[in-house]
């Protein structure tokens, strides 16, 4: 799942930020991701929804729950909060689900620029669910975010895409589910959180695995699956290790140019060209984005 996620790092001091090396983490975090969204919507051609969702979280279970216990035995797989762990896995699974959904229907960079503005949801969510202050040069971002998001749907009289309307679900799923993140806190160990919600995952994909007949995968699918798993499981360790390093209003504008690896493995793998209407929502969508992720400058005078 490519989905954004609001995985912000404890605080550092000036002293110990390396903003190279954060940078590095969220380039290669960011490419591996885009590869893992890639195998899963090639998958997709073979399998249903569901069964990819449960083959492909099989190897980062059983290495989040390796680490889990090694870290801390048994009672480290014993949550902390959790109601707010299930209900964020319920939201992480849904996002999974509509995500994979998505790439089955619509191509590659397509899908992932809607899902990518989920940070602009965020921001409109922020303010009545958590109360933050949002100023009005945010929230002008977030309605151009919105046009941008439009242009992508590109509504053609009565008809508009399902593909796109399954990616600003799950966009919107990512949101709600990354709103949840931030009221969570730190009362569990960002390990302990993706592996209640790959675990989550899994079991909300088992019940459409029989849709269409599901099938064991080839040894040359389960390589593929255990591939996926384990760029999904090290992206999320280098973004979660570049919010630690580097400020996030670094890291989290450079994780757009999972767009761009979009369009070139879109291109080179499924023969996918996106148009001059994807081309103009990208463009607004990213700066939107960015926009809202930099830090607020206080003007003086």
């Amino acid at each position: 799942m490519s989905a954004p996620t609001s995985t912000e790092g404890p605080p550092t001091s000036s002293s110990s930020t390396n903003p190279i090396r954060g940078a590095l983490c969220v380039l290669t975090g960011t490419f591996l991701l885009t590869c893992h969204d890639a195998i899963s919507k090639f998958m997709t051609t073979e399998y249903s929804v569901g069964e990819v969702m449960v083959y492909r979280s099989a190897a980062p279970l059983v290495l989040l729950s390796l680490i889990l216990l090694h870290s801390d035995g048994p009672r480290a797989l014993l949550p902390r909060s959790p109601k707010g762990n299930l209900t964020r896995g319920i939201l992480a699974a849904l996002t999974s689900f509509l995500v994979v959904s998505a790439y089955a229907r619509m191509p590659l960079a397509d899908a992932l620029t809607i899902i990518f503005a989920s940070p602009i949801f965020v921001t409109a969510l922020s303010a009545p669910l958590l109360g933050e202050n949002v100023s009005w040069r945010r929230w002008l971002a977030v309605m151009a975010g919105f046009l941008g998001v439009v242009v992508m749907v590109n509504p053609t009289g009565d008809v508009i895409r399902l593909g796109a309307i399954i990616a600003v679900g799950a966009s919107l799923a990512a949101a709600f589910r990354d709103v949840l993140t931030r009221r969570l806190g730190t009362a569990d160990s960002t390990t302990s959180i993706m592996f209640y919600s790959t675990l989550c995952t899994a079991l909300f994909g088992l019940p459409f695995m029989g849709l269409g007949g599901a099938s064991l995968p080839s040894i040359e699918d389960w390589g593929l699956f255990l591939i996926a798993g384990f760029f999904v499981t090290s992206a999320h360790w280098l973004l979660i290790k570049a919010y630690q390093i580097a400020e996030a209003s670094l890291v989290a504008p450079l994780r757009y140019v999972a767009i761009v690896y979009a369009v070139i493995i879109g291109f080179l793998v499924f023969d996918e060209q996106p148009g001059i209407a994807q081309f103009l929502g990208a463009s607004i969508v990213i700066f939107a984005g960015v926009y809202i992720v930099r830090p607020e400058r206080k003007h003086l005078g």
